[in-house]
């Protein structure tokens, strides 16, 4: 028997589980560990991981074989970024509403059924207060940690080298990690600084993360932290960032980097709007 930790799996693998398992169904399971050449109890694990023994009694079902289009890679660069799965859910959790907005609205385009539109308020003890969403969706879970391999990868052949898919997801990335600061006291252009922070980072997605910035014209610096082995922090130069389109859909990032348009006298290049909100 070989271990489910040991024998890393493929994305053609997890595609083929995710289209060949039945809900509870044995038969299905052996059969699908046959066709891999895995054991049962590697099938059984992996299953668990993706969140496919869950049954899924919603309407919001799409297939793994989605097209890419700007809401579907928006909420892919969320999920690597604040977002999360557990089970046939998934979350985010932000200090923003409008970014809980913003996914949702992207969420409603891109799932066909009812979603639980509701954004729900946490306030913890000593806490800046929070917004939560939570959607569910199995295929939806099951897509997003196939094509991330569990949020270790940007999905480059997926994103297909269109510029606005890579937007898309960029603005996903920079709404959930992304800031924009602004020195206090100082009235010129090295006020600013925009740039990516993530404890994802350390997970393999760092060049990913360096090829989607370079593919989009962006110059950057890296800083590692706790001894090179946590987060990673990239430093934006303010005028590649600003020429080359790329955005943020949160109110209050956008306001400061609509001051930076304005001092660097640098227009937006981008024909792509940001995922419409929903009333």
């Amino acid at each position: 028997m070989d271990n489910p930790q040991r024998k890393r799996w493929t994305r053609e693998e997890d595609k083929l589980l995710a289209s060949e398992y039945v809900y509870r169904d044995p038969k299905s399971i052996r059969q699908v560990a046959h066709k891999l050449n895995r054991s049962i109890r590697s099938v059984e694990h992996r299953i668990t991981t993706l969140g496919l023994n869950v049954h899924n009694h919603h309407r919001n079902a799409m297939m793994l074989t989605k097209e890419p289009n700007v809401h579907l890679a928006y909420i892919v660069g969320v999920y690597l970024s604040d977002g999360s799965v557990y089970k046939n859910q998934f979350y985010l959790e932000s200090v923003d509403r409008d970014f809980c907005q913003t996914t949702l609205s992207s969420l409603d385009k891109i799932l066909d059924g009812r979603l639980n539109k509701k954004i729900r308020e946490v306030d913890r003890a000593g806490r800046r207060r929070t917004y939560r969403i939570k959607v569910a969706s199995s295929d939806l879970v099951t897509w997003l940690s196939v094509i991330t391999d569990s949020k270790n990868r940007i999905p480059r052949e997926w994103l297909g080298g269109n510029r606005d898919y890579m937007l898309a997801l960029f603005a996903g990335l920079l709404d959930g990690d992304g800031y924009v600061s602004r020195r206090k006291g100082v009235l010129n252009k090295r006020a600013y600084s925009i740039g990516l922070c993530g404890h994802e980072l350390i997970y393999g997605a760092v060049r990913d993360y360096e090829w989607l910035a370079i593919e989009l014209g962006i110059e950057y610096r890296k800083k590692y932290t706790k001894g090179g082995y946590g987060f990673v922090t990239y430093r934006f130069n303010n005028r590649s960032f600003l020429e080359s389109g790329a955005f943020f859909t949160v109110r209050r990032k956008m306001r400061r980097i609509a001051e930076m348009r304005l001092m660097y006298g640098v227009r937006s290049t981008t024909t792509m709007t940001a995922p419409e909100e929903s009333g």
